[in-house]
């Protein structure tokens, strides 16, 4: 409705209390209660290839991949120096694969950030609910004095194992984990509160404390608010 100027249904429905509607990509639609009650809208997250292509080319501009020049050994000489041939296309193209077939961890990289960034329109939920980075001191004076550590649920986590470590992703920036914290792996990128017996235990496993004081300041997560 907000998009098309002219909108009108083909088909209607009236869903009752537990019902659920799917509505393919694509599809326009309009939706309004009929009496008191809460609604929701899930969607689905289906990134377009330009979408997967732009993250990409963000991440090898970062990391400074993609460097090689195009080069054309062999070159004949055309009779027309203007004409940009099918071969010279061809070369073009399997110099973009080239990229992309040697590209595995950058790919990788790209995904993460692409599918954990925040939408726009709930950019400012998510600030109003982060917390400000602090480090490990001020984490563990928080702790012990009772306060705890809760998943923001604005902000999308998301992780992948490389060959050298893990990586957990949050609104579209990293953080890297040592390999040999796999339960700081699951309480970091998990939804159960984090309190002083958890600090204890990430305190034992490598990078996993630093991580911590990473996704804070990402948003990920945030102190729980108490009640006065």
């Amino acid at each position: 409705m907000k998009i098309l100027r002219e909108f009108e249904a083909d088909e209607s429905w009236d869903l009752q209390p537990g019902d659920m509607l799917y509505l393919p990509p694509h599809f326009a639609h309009h939706g309004a209660a009929l009496n008191d009650c809460m609604t929701f809208s899930i969607g689905f997250r289906a990134p377009t290839q330009l979408e997967m292509l732009d993250a990409l080319m963000q991440t090898l501009t970062e990391q400074g991949g993609g460097q090689q020049r195009y080069r054309d050994p062999g070159l004949q000489v055309a009779e027309d120096d203007k004409l940009i041939d099918a071969a010279a296309l061809s070369r073009f193209k399997q110099s973009l694969m080239n990229v992309i077939e040697q590209s595995d961890d950058w790919i990788s990289d790209a995904v993460g950030r692409l599918m954990t960034e925040t939408k726009p329109s709930l950019q400012w939920l998510a600030d109003l609910t982060s917390s400000e980075a602090m480090d490990e001191t001020g984490i563990s004076e928080k702790m012990l004095a009772g306060e705890r550590l809760v998943r923001n649920s604005y902000i999308r986590l998301a992780w992948l194992e490389t060959e050298t470590d893990f990586r957990v992703y949050a609104a579209g920036e990293s953080v890297s984990i040592d390999k040999q914290a796999t339960d700081a792996l699951a309480m970091l990128s998990g939804d159960k509160p984090i309190a002083l017996e958890e600090l204890k235990a990430l305190r034992e496993q490598p990078s996993a404390l630093a991580a911590l004081c990473s996704l804070l300041g990402l948003g990920a997560w945030h102190w729980e608010e108490l009640e006065s």
